[in-house]
């Protein structure tokens, strides 16, 4: 079997800008972050965490999936969050779906880029 056919479907959206939040004219020590908007992509997911991963990213690293292997030049970044499982939804232009993985690491090398990822619980 190849690892084409191993390949699922995930969105990720990177961050963009983070702004203050404003209430009666005045900043707050609050901030909204920015994201751009989910991005379709496939690829290979793990099942769950293994003893490979925990040497790969180290021994403290907390994560439960890993994303790869996949191109170095791949978009998502430490930064990035996102969606595997659930497909983000938009309406009038914002999304309305919560994140359900945050990215823990990257393991990167010449040729390919290895992402481990954190489950989260997120409310919007």
């Amino acid at each position: 079997m190849s690892c084409r056919a191993n390949k699922r479907a995930l969105y990720y959206a990177n961050y963009v800008e983070k702004i203050p939040v404003i209430e009666f004219g005045n900043e707050t020590s609050e901030w909204v972050l920015v994201y751009s908007e989910p991005i379709k992509r496939k690829l290979n997911i793990s099942a769950g965490r293994g003893e490979a991963e925990i040497q790969m990213f180290g021994v403290n690293l907390d994560f439960s999936r890993v994303i790869g292997p996949d191109n170095i030049n791949t978009p998502i970044n430490i930064h990035s969050i996102i969606w595997i499982g659930v497909e983000p939804e938009i309406v009038d232009g914002k999304n309305i779906t919560p994140h359900n993985h945050i990215v823990a690491g990257i393991a990167d090398s010449k040729n390919i880029k290895m992402i481990a990822v954190k489950s989260v619980d997120v409310s919007l």
